[in-house]
């Protein structure tokens, strides 16, 4: 696969798409979900996301930025827009850095060697892109918690 140039038009149109796929895929995921109140327990688009980040690369993250706040703002289409777009764009952010930290993971396994794993690999590779995630989602919380 070529490499992605930044502000190319093969650029806007794989960003474009994958946009329309995350939302795609966030509503044909919703037809998952056991009760209408709650979101699906299976989230296609995640796995969408960190195929095409090792696809593509990380220049496709304004794709998957603007699809999950795009999908988010669909779901929460019956709230005020000034209560659910700072936690769009928060949940949007959680989902690009779960997106980024997983395909960095798959690139980038594991050092095994001598019956134990090296600890600076280990904390590059697992313990660190693990808690951003974990930060971002603490954060979306209280987000939507204090708006109440």
């Amino acid at each position: 696969m070529r490499e992605l140039r930044w502000g190319s038009a093969r650029w806007f149109i794989v960003n474009i798409m994958l946009a329309c796929v995350y939302v795609g895929a966030g509503q044909l995921s919703e037809t998952l979900s056991t009760l209408r109140t709650q979101s699906s327990p299976i989230w296609a688009p995640s796995g969408i996301m960190v195929a095409a980040v090792l696809i593509f690369g990380c220049k496709v993250f304004p794709g998957i930025f603007s699809g999950n706040v795009a999908s988010n703002l669909w779901y929460f289409q019956k709230q005020r827009l000034r209560s659910c777009l700072p936690a769009s764009i928060a949940l949007g952010l959680f989902s690009l850095v779960e997106s980024l930290s997983c395909a960095w993971l798959l690139k980038h396994p594991l050092c095994y060697k001598n019956g134990c794993f090296r600890w600076q690999v280990l904390l590059l590779s697992f313990y660190l892109p693990s808690c951003l995630p974990f930060f971002f989602s603490v954060m979306a919380f209280l987000l939507l918690t204090s708006m109440g």
